[in-house]
């Protein structure tokens, strides 16, 4: 798979799945998916490995890495599949678009990568602008305090900072594993955070599954789960943080206008102003690097 074509992989992929899994929680209830999703995915990407006869170390070099990923499979996506009961689906993915600027601020302090410049460090401070623009205008109003779009609003941040640290460590300590047996391996890693997630949350079989749930969490598990994963490492093995990071500001405008005309879901003027507040701050965040990778390949 060429780069640019696993690139535009993940920028679908990620685009859909916030509806997506807003819809197979329905019937399931959000652990039941969760567990769903993830279990089917493992079962899938294990078997392609088998298939293809792909190497499937389990050295401890390699369940560092599984470990480390685990952290955005499980920590993030948990998060995000607690959080969607109480938020539109395409404020997950707006809420994700700060993944690039916190992922620059952990490489600076983990990769040591020196591209947090004046620009980019304003750009931070309107991004979170622009976050407390999207809670004012969701979880805070006249009227008091929208306690359930302010605990889904939190979860959703508590699952970008997963999600950015564990991009950041897989680059880290890279292990140099195929990107389907890293997935397979990262699933397996995640499945038993998973199961007991489920036990302790709900415990209870579905009486009764709605079949757009079904087909919500079969899409997630083998292109949520598989093919976007695996695109998803492929490209973060071979391109620097920032530019895999760039991938949430793409993914915003396309989760908003499909949670629109598919479920009805509208935001705030407040919200929506903080959300293109953030995506211009991502703009000048990612410009930035453009400009200064340009200068000094010139030098």
């Amino acid at each position: 798979m060429s780069i640019p074509a696993a690139y535009t992989t993940v920028v679908l992929i990620w685009a859909t799945t916030p509806l997506a899994i807003k819809w197979s929680s329905i019937g399931l209830g959000y652990t039941g998916a969760a567990l769903g999703r993830m279990a089917l995915g493992a079962f899938l990407a294990s078997l392609l490995v088998l298939l293809l006869r792909k190497p499937f170390p389990w050295h401890a070099r390699a369940q560092r890495g599984y470990a480390v990923a685990s952290l955005g499979v499980f920590g993030a996506m948990s998060l995000v599949y607690w959080s969607s009961q109480y938020v539109p689906s395409g404020l997950i993915s707006v809420l994700f678009g700060i993944t690039p600027i916190l992922s620059g601020v952990l490489a600076y302090w983990i990769l040591d990568e020196r591209s947090l410049s004046p620009l980019r460090f304003l750009a931070l401070l309107s991004a979170v602008g622009g976050l407390a623009m999207v809670f004012g205008g969701e979880a805070f109003a006249l009227d008091g305090v929208n306690a359930p779009a302010l605990k889904g609003l939190l979860g959703l941040v508590g699952a970008t900072i997963c999600f950015s640290l564990s991009a950041v460590l897989v680059k880290r300590y890279d292990s140099g594993i195929d990107p389907l047996s890293h997935t397979a391996g990262t699933l397996l890693y995640s499945l038993p955070g998973y199961v007991l997630t489920w036990y302790f949350m709900d415990g209870h079989l579905p009486v009764a599954v709605d079949s757009r749930s079904v087909m919500a969490t079969l899409y997630l598990a083998l292109f949520g789960s598989v093919v976007g994963f695996v695109a998803y490492f492929y490209v973060l093995q071979r391109l620097s943080t920032l530019t895999v990071a760039l991938i949430p500001l793409l993914t915003p405008v396309l989760a908003l206008a499909l949670g629109n005309m598919l479920e009805g879901e509208t935001l705030s003027v407040m919200a929506l102003g903080g959300a293109g507040l953030i995506l211009v701050s991502l703009a000048v965040f990612q410009l930035d690097g453009l400009l200064r990778s340009t200068s000094l390949a010139d030098q």
